[in-house]
């Protein structure tokens, strides 16, 4: 179902025609900010196609900012406005596509498809990693079980999984970075390149052509985020405390949670086994965070005393009752604890969660260096 969010009466009525001869379901128009998040609250549609401009309070660029996070509503906004500074503001929106004023029909089906191809794809990349892990996991867990080893038995073979996820992820990452976000970078050159060449007589096309790129550019910043997290080079680079800092600046640009970050020196850098696994437990606790907590803070604090290296990540959201997880939110939330309880006790330390509901979330990983 699409949401139509126009104050045009008469182009309402064509996007709403339009959209149902593309076999599209349709519901509204509405015309106001407050209207579609009172829409999103009864029933949230597949898609919302989104004036930037809007009656009321709130414009369309505001109300997408106010959508909630999870699960995602992608956005196409619907403009007559392509200069830098409107499209700039609308890039704060995430959207998943933009309509210049005045399309085609084959251009309203086109940004249409091209949207909902984005969500199916970032869906697939997050049930494909979710399930790689769960499923190699199981299945060592009943292999070891079927064969009556011992525990040890069960920490090594999570280890190699662990070792193959993370080479087959560094694999992924390589490919998305030289076959996605290069060639896009490489066709925003050349659409900039002819950009400049067209004459001042054909503003109108040029200001499409600017959109276009505008959106070229938004879909590389989703790839390179996608390979980012996938394979953070930055860790490999320059530490753990680089990393931290690339993961915070992103998720509180991405979500606008803010995340007060506390690293202590650490003097020489930690064994490259250990940074991944604190790295990859940060990543799955802020997921955790967007998805469940509806938290509006997050504190991270990395110390380490002595021979202990603690990985501290904690959240004034909701919270969760730990002894009763019954929702399909928190059944989820679960199995992402789970997999980074066996993400540290595969490199010899162990983690606690203390959390209860209206309380927040604290998670704390303890890894004993060279234990």
């Amino acid at each position: 179902m699409i949401l139509v969010v126009e104050n045009e009466r008469l182009v309402a009525a064509d996007l709403k025609m339009q959209l149902e001869r593309l076999g599209y379901g349709v519901s509204g128009p509405v015309a106001t900010g407050e209207a579609v998040l009172a829409q999103v609250a009864a029933h949230a549609p597949d898609l919302i196609l989104m004036d930037v401009m809007l009656d009321g309070a709130m414009d369309g660029i505001a109300a997408a900012r106010a959508l909630p996070k999870h699960p995602v509503i992608p956005v196409v906004f619907l403009t007559a406005h392509s200069d830098r500074p409107t499209v700039q503001r609308a890039g704060e929106g995430a959207p998943y596509g933009y309509i210049i004023k005045p399309f085609t029909p084959a251009e309203l089906g086109i940004a249409v498809e091209m949207a909902f191809h984005r969500v199916a794809a970032e869906e697939q990349l997050r049930q494909a990693e979710a399930r790689s892990y769960e499923a190699q996991r199981l299945d060592a867990l009943a292999a070891v079980t079927a064969a009556g080893q011992d525990e040890e038995r069960l920490r090594a073979l999570t280890r190699n999984l662990m070792e193959e996820q993370e080479a087959e992820r560094g694999r992924l990452a390589l490919e998305l970075h030289d076959n996605v976000t290069q060639p896009l970078s490489a066709i925003a050159f050349r659409g900039e390149a002819q950009a400049r060449k067209l004459r001042a007589r054909d503003a109108p096309a040029k200001s499409e052509q600017r959109a276009l790129l505008q959106l070229i550019g938004e879909t590389a910043v989703v790839a390179e985020r996608i390979s980012r997290k996938l394979r953070p080079g930055v860790l490999d680079l320059l530490g753990l405390d680089a990393a931290l800092h690339e993961i915070s600046t992103e998720f509180t640009k991405r979500t606008g949670v803010p995340i007060k970050l506390d690293c202590a020196p650490l003097g020489e850098r930690l064994p490259a086994n250990i940074e991944l696994t604190l790295c990859r437990s940060v990543q799955e606790a802020l997921e955790n965070v967007e998805a469940h907590a509806h938290a509006q803070h997050v504190n991270l604090r990395l110390t380490k005393q002595g021979k202990n290296v603690e990985l501290a990540i904690g959240d004034d959201g909701v919270g969760f009752d730990q002894d009763h997880l019954p929702t399909k939110s928190e059944a989820a939330r679960g199995l992402g604890l789970f997999g980074m309880r066996e993400r540290v006790a595969a490199a010899g330390g162990a983690l606690s969660v203390k959390s209860a509901p209206g309380q927040g979330t604290t998670i704390c990983a303890r890894i004993l260096l060279g234990g």
